[in-house]
């Protein structure tokens, strides 16, 4: 019930996510990258709640992978364009992921974005936890579209 409360809250903070689909249409990924949507679509999500507007959809997954899947996920983060806006998003994404962890009694020093960009309307970002023996790194990989806000996150 309180992370429902907690992604209620943020939907505000995530219209920043909505204007990643001004950018550019030309940045393509060379590297493997995740459509949330189609993800979600296809897989089904774990989390699913409407925004403290009271009208956006929020879908979200959370996905295990290998070691070196998630190193392979990683680089294709790194390779794609960079821009102020998925930096942006990113660190709000970073500071809701060390938030839930705090509220369910973790213990985690800080939660760093090591890469973020964006390819299409998609926002992808690359969390470290401090330190790193907290669970190392998790990936997010972000979309909003006219049916809401899909998020799949990534970790080992």
């Amino acid at each position: 019930m309180r992370f429902e409360r907690f992604a209620r809250n943020t939907l505000a903070s995530l219209s920043l996510l909505a204007g990643m689909a001004l950018l550019p249409l030309s940045a393509q990924a060379q590297q493997p990258i995740i459509d949330p949507e189609a993800y979600i679509l296809k897989n089904g999500y774990t989390f699913n709640g409407v925004g403290g507007d009271g009208k956006t959809q929020l879908y979200s997954s959370t996905v295990r992978v290998p070691k070196g899947q998630l190193q392979t996920l990683s680089n294709g983060i790194a390779a794609l364009p960079e821009h102020a806006d998925t930096l942006k998003a990113c660190s709000f994404l970073a500071n809701m992921v060390k938030t839930k962890i705090l509220q369910n009694g973790g213990r985690i020093d800080d939660v760093r974005v090591a890469q973020h960009g964006y390819s299409n309307a998609i926002v992808a970002c690359t969390l470290n936890y401090l330190p790193v023996s907290s669970g190392g790194s998790k990936l997010i990989y972000s979309k909003t579209t006219q049916q809401g806000v899909f998020m799949v996150f990534v970790s080992e």
